[in-house]
């Protein structure tokens, strides 16, 4: 979907952990660049923070002018209405998906599950259209699926529609994407999910993913990918249910990669908006904690975060060389290897044998 300056929009969900930004608020878009999947926006509340769509931010357009007041309307308010046709677009979507993942990969032989996968996620990495033949239908216009017998009030029929739509088209492809990589992680095993891996399996000492609730899980419709996953083994979970895991060296190092790499994202972000560079960079560091190696020991310095005493944690390895990163601090969480783009670390195959994911 493309965004035009001056359209009136509402956040449907955000990725970004710091933002006083909530589902249901409204803002301006101010430009769309589409090749980078970012739309920058006027919010009402003040806020300039940019949706990255390709993180798993999610807006929709806004059916009603916020000025308006709606408080003796009987009817739910329009941001909460796009909301619910997102997430019953979003649902047909990933019902669409894996069906058509019953009936593509299931009758392909292993060699060719994993060629077809590589394929289909090449192409949807660079928009190929040479793919769209062996794709599930897209939803266009939305008309063709939105429910034709839909209780929607005539001013907010075609704003639902499009909710719908993006809901649709969001969806399908993710789940598309899942299911290439679930091929590709595990080409001997069969394609489809497999449920050892699932965090409602994971137990104490059991070895699973995990990442931070930051990077994308928590969408209210669980559909945002996870760039990376960490895997590790389950320690304990808190009783506000964050995890805490051990990890050898080298899934700690993909964890300050990936600290890095969120550091570097919001800062071009940032600079994007035509704001003073060595003012983003300030703003930068009064957000993200400094994560480095010192040798063998792993340091979180959060020296610069303004609402946290000054600490500097030095982690060492324990007698395995594991690492307890911010076990208990940080919201980590078990997530579904299938939704990460990447895992650092090695997970076992139903077999009992270990795939490395990298």
């Amino acid at each position: 979907m493309t965004y035009q300056p001056g359209q009136r929009i509402t956040l449907v969900c955000t990725n970004d952990p710091h933002t006083r930004l909530r589902p249901g608020d409204t803002g301006t878009v101010v430009g769309h660049d589409p090749h980078q999947q970012t739309v920058y926006i006027a919010w009402d509340s003040g806020s300039t923070l940019a949706m990255c769509l390709d993180a798993g931010d999610r807006i929709a357009p806004a059916a009603v002018d916020p000025a308006a007041d709606s408080r003796d309307d009987p009817a739910p308010p329009a941001a909460t209405m796009l909301r619910q046709w997102y997430d019953a677009g979003a649902q047909h979507g990933r019902d669409t998906g894996d069906r058509w993942a019953h009936t593509t990969f299931a009758r392909c032989a292993a060699a060719d599950a994993v060629a077809l996968a590589h394929r289909l996620l090449t192409g949807l990495d660079n928009t190929d259209d040479d793919i769209a033949d062996l794709l599930p239908d897209m939803a266009g216009s939305g008309r063709s699926i939105f429910p034709a017998q839909a209780d929607v009030p005539a001013e907010h029929h075609q704003a639902a529609v499009d909710a719908y739509a993006d809901g649709y088209d969001d969806t399908v492809l993710e789940r598309v994407a899942v299911h290439c990589r679930t091929v590709l992680a595990f080409p001997d095993q069969p394609w489809q999910m497999l449920p050892h891996l699932h965090p409602d399996q994971m137990r104490v000492g059991a070895v699973g993913v995990f990442a931070g609730s930051w990077a994308g899980r928590t969408g209210p419709l669980g559909l945002a990918r996870v760039p990376v996953g960490f895997a590790g083994t389950l320690l304990e979970v808190g009783p506000d249910g964050r995890a805490v895991f051990a990890c050898d060296r080298q899934v700690a190092e993909a964890i300050v990669a990936d600290q890095q790499r969120q550091r570097d994202h919001w800062l071009r972000a940032l600079i994007s908006l035509g704001e003073d560079p060595d003012l983003c960079a300030a703003a930068i560091e009064q957000s993200y904690a400094t994560v480095r190696f010192d040798g063998a020991t792993l340091v979180i310095d959060e020296t610069s975060l303004p609402d946290v005493p000054e600490t500097v944690t030095r982690i060492d390895p324990d007698l395995d060389g594991r690492y307890v990163v911010m076990g208990g601090v940080w919201d980590w969480r078990p997530v579904d290897p299938q939704l990460c783009d990447r895992i650092a670390g090695d997970v076992p195959a139903p077999s009992g044998r270990h795939d490395s994911c990298r």
